[in-house]
């Protein structure tokens, strides 16, 4: 009996030890005062949909059924950054923060086909007749973002290990994307034609807006210093989207557009509104210094952001049919497309408060 009793006894203190080391309460202290934060990312940006297809390359064999494959653009990778100020209100659990994130980034990509095997020719004009016109396509994408928070963050301790926070506040952004598409091939009524055209394409959709921001962080801290953290937020942006589209073609063609022909399809100016959702994964770790009067955290992990129809493109969709070889190249039809803009990759960041 008293050994069952024993054993009970110590089961009982280790159960209570276990619970108390549990309800230790690791959560960091806010202490009032400012912060300054430098974020580092390397960004992927990308679009929905076929907004960055330049080209259709066209198998000319079999003949009965030729095969037809897009080219795209693949936008690499590119270093950016966020500058971020913060100030922790005297109460310890509300925060003001403001931050700025840049994005430059230029990508390119190049096909080329030959007059009897495939042909690359521009979306709006390939088949039968590119088989064996078609000779060379590229593109050139750049994109360019500027985006501004302003957010009053609210912290609750949901456990001893579980800190959210409630934010709100304002977004502003300014979203931009220049396409420049080049083709060259030869056209005629020869066989095969001989006579050398171009066809260049300047699309471009800038969009400014501003818009209420909302959002949810919360953290799970291993040790007062070390923690894991999932964010996700969103914004509504009203605000103004442009577009503008210039086609130039030449041909050398006798009696064609031997000086080269530019055409404006789009210039226009339109209200819209852009939804927009972002999230972030990663790790935190934070190191006391000054006597505990500063600290400096560190964080590190991957970002996801997307801005629904955050472009707007009009684009040719055919051309003047059965005047391609005679010398005139021009737009028959074009539409209006709109895409998601979209980035991700990993970042890191550093936070000095004071």
């Amino acid at each position: 009996m008293k050994i069952k009793s024993t054993i009970l006894i110590l089961s009982l203190s280790s159960a209570m030890s276990l619970y108390a080391d549990n309800a230790t309460n690791t959560i960091p202290i806010l202490s009032p005062g400012f912060g300054i934060t430098l974020t580092g990312l390397w960004l992927q940006p990308g679009a929905s949909g076929n907004n960055l297809t330049y080209a259709i390359r066209t198998e000319a064999l079999p003949l009965p059924a030729p095969n037809w494959e897009q080219q795209q653009v693949d936008p690499g990778y590119t270093p950016t950054f966020d500058l971020g100020l913060q100030y922790t209100m005297a109460d310890g659990v509300d925060q003001v923060k403001l931050d700025w994130l840049y994005l430059n980034n230029n990508s390119s990509a190049f096909a080329s086909g030959t007059d009897v095997n495939n042909s690359i020719a521009p979306p709006f004009n390939f088949g039968p007749l590119a088989q064996i016109s078609g000779l060379t396509g590229s593109s050139e994408v750049h994109f360019q973002m500027n985006t501004v928070n302003l957010v009053l963050e609210h912290f609750i301790d949901l456990t001893s290990h579980i800190q959210i926070g409630l934010f709100g506040g304002i977004n502003t952004a300014y979203l931009k994307e220049g396409i420049t598409d080049t083709y060259t091939g030869k056209s005629g009524t020869g066989s095969p034609p001989t006579a050398p055209y171009s066809i260049t394409t300047y699309n471009t959709s800038e969009f400014t807006g501003i818009g209420p921001r909302l959002g949810l962080d919360a953290t799970y801290f291993l040790t007062p210093h070390f923690g894991i953290l999932a964010e996700m937020a969103g914004s509504l942006l009203l605000g103004s989207m442009e577009s503008k589209t210039n086609f130039y073609a030449y041909s050398a063609i006798s009696g064609g557009n031997n000086s080269g022909v530019n055409t404006q399809l789009a210039n226009q100016s339109q209200a819209a509104v852009v939804p927009e959702v972002d999230s972030k994964l990663g790790f935190t770790y934070s190191i006391p210094i000054n006597n505990a009067k500063s600290t400096l955290t560190m964080q590190a992990g991957y970002m996801f952001a997307v801005y629904i129809n955050g472009i707007n493109q009009v684009v040719p969709t055919s051309l003047v049919p059965n005047a391609f070889n005679n010398g005139t190249i021009a737009i028959e039809t074009d539409s209006q497309e709109s895409s998601d803009l979209d980035l991700n990759g990993p970042y890191a960041s550093l936070t000095y408060t004071f």
